[in-house]
Protein backbone atom coordinates (compact mmCIF):
# COMPACT_ATOMS: atom_id res chain seq x y z
CA UNK A 1 0.00 0.00 0.00
CA UNK A 2 1.15 3.61 -1.04
CA UNK A 3 1.44 6.18 1.51
CA UNK A 4 0.34 8.44 -1.34
CA UNK A 5 -3.13 7.07 -1.20
CA UNK A 6 -3.11 9.33 1.97
CA UNK A 7 -2.20 12.46 0.19
CA UNK A 8 -4.34 15.52 1.92
CA UNK A 9 -3.55 19.07 2.72
CA UNK A 10 -5.92 20.78 4.79
CA UNK A 11 -4.66 24.23 3.40
CA UNK A 12 -4.99 23.04 -0.51
CA UNK A 13 -6.28 26.02 -2.31
CA UNK A 14 -9.75 24.30 -2.91
CA UNK A 15 -10.61 24.05 0.81
CA UNK A 16 -9.25 27.65 1.67
CA UNK A 17 -11.25 28.79 -1.36
CA UNK A 18 -14.12 27.09 -0.27
CA UNK A 19 -14.13 28.63 3.45
CA UNK A 20 -14.76 31.88 1.55
CA UNK A 21 -18.51 30.12 1.48
CA UNK A 22 -19.38 31.04 -2.36
CA UNK A 23 -23.19 31.61 -2.75
CA UNK A 24 -22.92 28.46 -4.82
CA UNK A 25 -21.27 26.47 -2.07
CA UNK A 26 -23.92 28.08 0.36
CA UNK A 27 -26.71 26.53 -2.03
CA UNK A 28 -25.10 22.87 -2.33
CA UNK A 29 -24.64 22.62 1.61
CA UNK A 30 -28.15 23.51 2.58
CA UNK A 31 -29.09 20.96 0.49
CA UNK A 32 -30.36 18.11 2.71
CA UNK A 33 -30.23 15.66 -0.40
CA UNK A 34 -26.67 16.22 -1.11
CA UNK A 35 -23.80 14.81 0.63
CA UNK A 36 -19.73 15.75 0.07
CA UNK A 37 -16.99 13.58 0.22
CA UNK A 38 -13.00 14.56 1.15
CA UNK A 39 -10.94 13.29 -1.69
CA UNK A 40 -7.40 12.17 -1.42
CA UNK A 41 -5.14 15.04 -3.28
CA UNK A 42 -7.52 17.45 -2.30
CA UNK A 43 -10.72 16.82 -4.13
CA UNK A 44 -14.67 16.67 -3.16
CA UNK A 45 -17.09 14.47 -5.09
CA UNK A 46 -20.91 15.27 -4.52
CA UNK A 47 -23.42 13.11 -4.42
CA UNK A 48 -26.99 12.25 -4.59
CA UNK A 49 -28.52 8.83 -3.64
CA UNK A 50 -24.91 7.73 -4.45
CA UNK A 51 -24.59 8.89 -8.00
CA UNK A 52 -21.38 11.67 -8.03
CA UNK A 53 -23.05 14.31 -9.43
CA UNK A 54 -19.71 16.90 -9.26
CA UNK A 55 -15.80 16.22 -8.60
CA UNK A 56 -14.61 19.35 -7.54
CA UNK A 57 -10.92 20.77 -7.53
CA UNK A 58 -8.99 23.96 -7.39
CA UNK A 59 -6.14 25.80 -8.56
CA UNK A 60 -4.55 28.61 -8.58
CA UNK A 61 -3.83 29.22 -11.99
CA UNK A 62 -7.59 27.69 -13.15
CA UNK A 63 -9.33 28.25 -9.42
CA UNK A 64 -12.71 26.15 -9.59
CA UNK A 65 -13.46 23.18 -12.09
CA UNK A 66 -15.98 20.93 -11.78
CA UNK A 67 -16.47 17.50 -13.58
CA UNK A 68 -20.29 16.00 -14.00
CA UNK A 69 -21.35 13.08 -16.51
CA UNK A 70 -23.39 14.98 -18.90
CA UNK A 71 -26.29 12.71 -18.83
CA UNK A 72 -27.63 14.18 -15.43
CA UNK A 73 -28.02 17.18 -17.62
CA UNK A 74 -30.27 15.20 -19.62
CA UNK A 75 -28.21 14.48 -22.64
CA UNK A 76 -29.56 11.17 -24.51
CA UNK A 77 -26.53 8.81 -25.41
CA UNK A 78 -28.00 8.06 -28.66
CA UNK A 79 -29.13 10.64 -29.85
CA UNK A 80 -25.90 12.57 -28.93
CA UNK A 81 -24.20 9.55 -30.81
CA UNK A 82 -25.78 10.21 -33.71
CA UNK A 83 -25.47 13.66 -33.61
CA UNK A 84 -21.90 13.41 -32.91
CA UNK A 85 -22.19 15.31 -29.56
CA UNK A 86 -19.74 13.99 -26.69
CA UNK A 87 -21.87 11.83 -24.05
CA UNK A 88 -19.63 11.37 -20.75
CA UNK A 89 -18.11 13.27 -18.59
CA UNK A 90 -17.98 17.03 -18.93
CA UNK A 91 -16.15 20.18 -17.64
CA UNK A 92 -18.00 23.00 -16.29
CA UNK A 93 -18.60 26.00 -13.75
CA UNK A 94 -19.95 24.21 -10.50
CA UNK A 95 -22.11 26.88 -10.29
CA UNK A 96 -23.09 26.28 -13.66
CA UNK A 97 -24.12 22.18 -12.16
CA UNK A 98 -25.75 23.96 -8.74
CA UNK A 99 -28.39 26.19 -11.17
CA UNK A 100 -29.10 22.52 -12.86
CA UNK A 101 -29.95 20.62 -9.39
CA UNK A 102 -33.58 20.16 -10.19
CA UNK A 103 -33.02 18.26 -13.43
CA UNK A 104 -29.86 16.50 -12.13
CA UNK A 105 -32.06 14.90 -9.35
CA UNK A 106 -34.90 14.26 -11.83
CA UNK A 107 -32.40 12.33 -14.00
CA UNK A 108 -30.71 10.53 -11.22
CA UNK A 109 -34.14 8.91 -9.76
CA UNK A 110 -35.45 7.95 -13.01
CA UNK A 111 -32.48 6.62 -14.39
CA UNK A 112 -32.70 2.96 -15.40
CA UNK A 113 -29.24 2.18 -15.57
CA UNK A 114 -27.12 3.68 -13.17
CA UNK A 115 -26.59 1.97 -10.10
CA UNK A 116 -28.33 5.83 -8.10
CA UNK A 117 -31.53 4.25 -9.11
CA UNK A 118 -34.33 3.13 -6.60
CA UNK A 119 -37.94 2.10 -7.05
CA UNK A 120 -40.09 3.76 -5.16
CA UNK A 121 -43.26 1.77 -5.13
CA UNK A 122 -44.84 1.41 -1.69
CA UNK A 123 -45.33 -2.10 -2.00
CA UNK A 124 -41.98 -3.38 -3.49
CA UNK A 125 -39.46 -1.54 -0.98
CA UNK A 126 -36.60 -4.04 -1.34
CA UNK A 127 -36.12 -2.60 -4.43
CA UNK A 128 -34.28 0.46 -3.26
CA UNK A 129 -30.97 -0.35 -4.22
CA UNK A 130 -27.26 -0.40 -2.41
CA UNK A 131 -26.64 3.20 -3.67
CA UNK A 132 -29.78 4.41 -2.21
CA UNK A 133 -29.32 2.36 1.10
CA UNK A 134 -25.30 3.62 1.20
CA UNK A 135 -26.85 7.36 0.91
CA UNK A 136 -29.75 6.92 3.65
CA UNK A 137 -26.56 5.05 5.65
CA UNK A 138 -24.27 8.43 5.22
CA UNK A 139 -27.49 10.83 6.03
CA UNK A 140 -28.07 9.45 9.05
CA UNK A 141 -25.70 11.71 11.25
CA UNK A 142 -26.29 9.59 14.19
CA UNK A 143 -24.55 6.87 12.82
CA UNK A 144 -21.33 8.58 12.74
CA UNK A 145 -20.25 8.46 8.45
CA UNK A 146 -17.43 10.44 7.55
CA UNK A 147 -17.01 8.94 4.06
CA UNK A 148 -18.10 6.75 1.31
CA UNK A 149 -16.20 4.88 -1.49
CA UNK A 150 -13.25 4.45 0.08
CA UNK A 151 -10.79 3.42 -2.80
CA UNK A 152 -7.39 1.96 -3.59
CA UNK A 153 -4.90 -0.60 -4.69
CA UNK A 154 -3.68 -3.49 -2.13
CA UNK A 155 0.12 -4.29 -2.73
CA UNK A 156 -0.59 -7.07 -5.34
CA UNK A 157 -2.68 -4.28 -7.65
CA UNK A 158 -6.06 -5.66 -5.97
CA UNK A 159 -8.44 -2.79 -6.49
CA UNK A 160 -10.76 -2.59 -3.41
CA UNK A 161 -13.55 0.21 -2.64
CA UNK A 162 -15.10 0.09 0.47
CA UNK A 163 -18.80 1.42 0.77
CA UNK A 164 -18.16 3.51 3.82
CA UNK A 165 -16.58 5.12 6.65
CA UNK A 166 -17.59 6.12 9.79
CA UNK A 167 -15.94 6.96 13.28
CA UNK A 168 -17.40 3.98 16.04
CA UNK A 169 -17.70 4.26 19.81
CA UNK A 170 -14.50 3.87 20.29
CA UNK A 171 -13.52 6.55 17.96
CA UNK A 172 -11.44 4.25 15.94
CA UNK A 173 -12.39 4.61 12.18
CA UNK A 174 -14.74 1.41 10.93
CA UNK A 175 -14.73 0.35 6.89
CA UNK A 176 -18.31 -0.51 6.28
CA UNK A 177 -19.04 -2.89 3.35
CA UNK A 178 -22.88 -2.96 2.73
CA UNK A 179 -24.72 -5.22 0.87
CA UNK A 180 -28.63 -5.54 0.34
CA UNK A 181 -30.24 -8.98 1.75
CA UNK A 182 -31.07 -9.97 -1.69
CA UNK A 183 -27.83 -9.37 -3.37
CA UNK A 184 -26.70 -13.03 -4.63
CA UNK A 185 -23.03 -12.32 -3.88
CA UNK A 186 -24.01 -13.36 -0.55
CA UNK A 187 -24.67 -16.81 -1.45
CA UNK A 188 -22.84 -19.40 -2.18
CA UNK A 189 -23.91 -21.18 -6.10
CA UNK A 190 -23.10 -24.63 -7.13
CA UNK A 191 -20.50 -23.10 -9.63
CA UNK A 192 -18.34 -20.90 -6.83
CA UNK A 193 -17.91 -19.76 -3.39
CA UNK A 194 -19.92 -16.84 -2.48
CA UNK A 195 -18.10 -13.84 -3.83
CA UNK A 196 -18.43 -11.80 -0.37
CA UNK A 197 -15.62 -14.15 0.80
CA UNK A 198 -13.02 -13.45 -1.25
CA UNK A 199 -14.42 -9.35 -1.09
CA UNK A 200 -14.02 -9.66 2.90
CA UNK A 201 -10.36 -11.11 2.90
CA UNK A 202 -9.61 -8.40 0.67
CA UNK A 203 -9.98 -5.97 3.27
CA UNK A 204 -8.97 -7.64 5.52
CA UNK A 205 -5.82 -7.45 3.65
CA UNK A 206 -6.09 -3.78 3.64
CA UNK A 207 -6.24 -3.28 7.08
CA UNK A 208 -3.24 -5.72 7.64
CA UNK A 209 -1.20 -3.80 4.83
CA UNK A 210 -2.50 -0.66 6.88
CA UNK A 211 -0.78 -1.65 9.85
CA UNK A 212 2.09 -2.30 8.28
CA UNK A 213 2.59 0.75 6.84
CA UNK A 214 1.73 2.74 9.94
CA UNK A 215 4.58 0.78 11.22
CA UNK A 216 7.16 1.86 8.67
CA UNK A 217 6.09 5.78 8.92
CA UNK A 218 5.95 5.56 12.57
CA UNK A 219 2.09 6.91 12.95
CA UNK A 220 -1.29 5.47 11.75
CA UNK A 221 -1.85 6.45 8.36
CA UNK A 222 -5.78 5.79 8.56
CA UNK A 223 -6.41 7.56 11.87
CA UNK A 224 -4.10 10.69 10.58
CA UNK A 225 -6.02 10.56 7.14
CA UNK A 226 -9.39 11.04 8.31
CA UNK A 227 -8.51 13.46 11.17
CA UNK A 228 -7.62 15.96 8.51
CA UNK A 229 -10.65 14.96 6.89
CA UNK A 230 -12.70 16.11 9.74
CA UNK A 231 -10.62 19.58 10.11
CA UNK A 232 -11.42 20.22 6.29
CA UNK A 233 -15.26 19.34 6.68
CA UNK A 234 -15.06 22.09 9.54
CA UNK A 235 -13.33 24.43 7.54
CA UNK A 236 -15.26 24.60 4.63
CA UNK A 237 -18.89 24.19 6.52
CA UNK A 238 -19.76 20.83 6.62
CA UNK A 239 -20.72 19.99 9.88
CA UNK A 240 -18.94 16.77 10.82
CA UNK A 241 -20.79 13.80 12.56
CA UNK A 242 -18.95 13.61 15.86
CA UNK A 243 -18.29 16.06 18.32
CA UNK A 244 -13.94 15.78 18.07
CA UNK A 245 -11.68 15.54 15.85
CA UNK A 246 -9.72 12.50 18.28
CA UNK A 247 -9.53 9.83 16.34
CA UNK A 248 -7.91 6.91 18.05
CA UNK A 249 -6.66 4.23 15.90
CA UNK A 250 -8.39 1.93 13.01
CA UNK A 251 -10.52 -0.70 13.54
CA UNK A 252 -9.73 -4.36 13.72
CA UNK A 253 -11.99 -5.51 11.27
CA UNK A 254 -13.96 -4.13 8.45
CA UNK A 255 -18.04 -4.70 9.34
CA UNK A 256 -20.62 -6.18 6.87
CA UNK A 257 -23.70 -4.25 7.16
CA UNK A 258 -26.73 -6.42 5.70
CA UNK A 259 -29.65 -4.61 5.07
CA UNK A 260 -33.28 -5.94 6.45
CA UNK A 261 -35.92 -7.74 4.54
CA UNK A 262 -39.60 -5.37 4.40
CA UNK A 263 -41.29 -8.34 3.65
CA UNK A 264 -42.11 -11.85 4.66
CA UNK A 265 -41.17 -14.27 1.95
CA UNK A 266 -41.44 -17.89 1.88
CA UNK A 267 -37.79 -18.89 0.83
CA UNK A 268 -36.40 -15.86 3.09
CA UNK A 269 -35.31 -17.49 6.49
CA UNK A 270 -33.58 -20.02 4.75
CA UNK A 271 -31.97 -17.44 2.85
CA UNK A 272 -30.83 -15.73 5.80
CA UNK A 273 -29.52 -18.85 7.44
CA UNK A 274 -27.03 -19.47 4.16
CA UNK A 275 -25.79 -15.76 4.84
CA UNK A 276 -25.20 -16.48 8.75
CA UNK A 277 -23.12 -19.69 8.00
CA UNK A 278 -20.79 -17.83 4.83
CA UNK A 279 -20.71 -14.71 7.82
CA UNK A 280 -19.65 -16.46 10.18
CA UNK A 281 -16.60 -15.57 10.61
CA UNK A 282 -17.15 -11.72 10.18
CA UNK A 283 -18.38 -8.72 12.10
CA UNK A 284 -21.92 -8.37 11.00
CA UNK A 285 -25.29 -7.85 11.61
CA UNK A 286 -26.71 -11.09 10.28
CA UNK A 287 -27.94 -11.63 14.02
CA UNK A 288 -29.89 -8.33 13.95
CA UNK A 289 -31.36 -8.64 10.18
CA UNK A 290 -32.62 -12.54 11.00
CA UNK A 291 -33.96 -11.24 14.09
CA UNK A 292 -35.77 -8.71 12.29
CA UNK A 293 -37.35 -10.58 9.68
CA UNK A 294 -38.48 -13.07 12.95
CA UNK A 295 -40.68 -10.09 14.16
CA UNK A 296 -42.03 -10.00 10.63
CA UNK A 297 -43.61 -13.40 11.27
CA UNK A 298 -45.79 -12.46 14.36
Amino acid sequence: MKESYFNLDVNASLFTELAMNPEWWKILKNDSDLYVNIRKSNRINVYYRGASIMNLTHSPQKGFESVIHNYYLGVDKEIAERLGIQYGEIKMPPQDIISRLKTIKYRVRSNNKYEARVEEKEDEKESYSEKYMQSKMYLNKDDHYIDTEFELSLDDGTQIRIDLVKIDNAGNVQFVELKRVQDNRLITSKEKPAEIITQMDNYQRFLEEANCLSSQLGKNVIAEYYRKVLIIMEKIGLEPPVGNKDIMGLADTVKLFITNYEKKGSKRFNRLQLIRDICVNYDTNIDDVIESYCKLQK
